[in-house]
């Protein structure tokens, strides 16, 4: 089992959160951003201007559940590669929503089922465990 502890930083509001820094990659393309943990989120939901810089095409995505939030939205079914630092890579699906006012969000599916996450408001802070592959 590898544990890995991270710090909240700030949101746009200056709020702290549980953002993790990761890497996303799809055929070839990678970026860099910030991924909201949020153990309340179903699905993990891909911005669309994340989608597009990846090299994913909206039109031939396969058409997935509308996202529940503020205002539902219509999303697609992708996947992606999940690079977190010191931990192995996960192959990671993704509602890719038509929006860019969500952020980069790992919730419920797969993500929390690859990881043992435990948050700590009183640090704050919240720590990530997974069982590593030999």
């Amino acid at each position: 089992m590898k544990s890995v502890t991270y710090p909240y930083l700030p949101n746009r509001q200056n709020s702290l959160m549980p953002y993790l820094p990761v890497q996303l990659e799809q055929q070839g393309r990678v970026i860099e951003t910030m991924a909201l943990v949020d153990s309340g989120a179903v699905s993990s939901i891909l911005p669309y201007s994340m989608g597009l810089a990846l090299g994913l095409d909206w039109q031939s995505a396969q058409q997935g559940l509308d996202v529940i939030g503020a205002v539902v939205s219509p999303s697609k079914n992708v996947r992606a590669v999940l690079h977190i630092p010191q931990f192995s890579a996960l192959e990671t699906g993704f509602s890719w929503v038509e929006d860019d006012n969500k952020p980069l969000i790992l919730g419920q599916r797969i993500f929390f089922y690859q990881f043992q996450v435990q948050f700590d408001g009183r640090q704050p802070s919240f720590t990530l465990t997974r069982q590593e592959q030999a």
